[in-house]
């Protein structure tokens, strides 16, 4: 099953290049990437943009996350994207499922916290009748 990342990626790796943008966690890093003369802004996680280049990189990635949200939607049900999201953040040894929660607040309709609340107690109560 893919993940959101299989949909963004290569979207992503190319809107950061057009944008002249980088991850540098260190100085030593920033130094290495930066141009001489081009500003630079911290838009986190490590990334460093142009300044110019800022708005475009940040709408830039919001497009590119929608889409990628859209044909995730499209490839799979709520259903399985929610239990892989509940697997991939350990929700079942946990006992939380904040992260799923968080994770998926951004894929609308049939991904609130009671749709993700119910698919989590259905699957809890299959694991612990076994």
């Amino acid at each position: 099953m893919k993940y959101l990342s299989h949909y963004t990626e290569e979207a992503h790796e190319a809107l950061m290049e057009r944008c002249g943008a980088f991850f540098a966690f260190n100085n030593h890093q920033f130094k290495e990437k930066a141009k001489e003369g081009t500003k630079y802004v911290g838009i986190g996680w490590g990334t460093y943009v142009p300044t110019d280049k800022a708005k475009e990189l940040v709408d830039g990635v919001e497009k590119v996350m929608k889409e990628g949200i859209e044909a995730d939607k499209k490839d799979h049900t709520a259903q399985q994207i929610i239990m892989r999201e509940l697997e991939n953040h350990e929700a079942f040894y946990s006992g939380t499922t904040d992260d799923t929660i968080h994770k998926l607040k951004d894929y609308g309709e049939g991904f609130q916290e009671d749709d993700i609340l119910k698919v989590f107690n259905e699957a809890w109560k299959e694991r612990v009748s076994c």
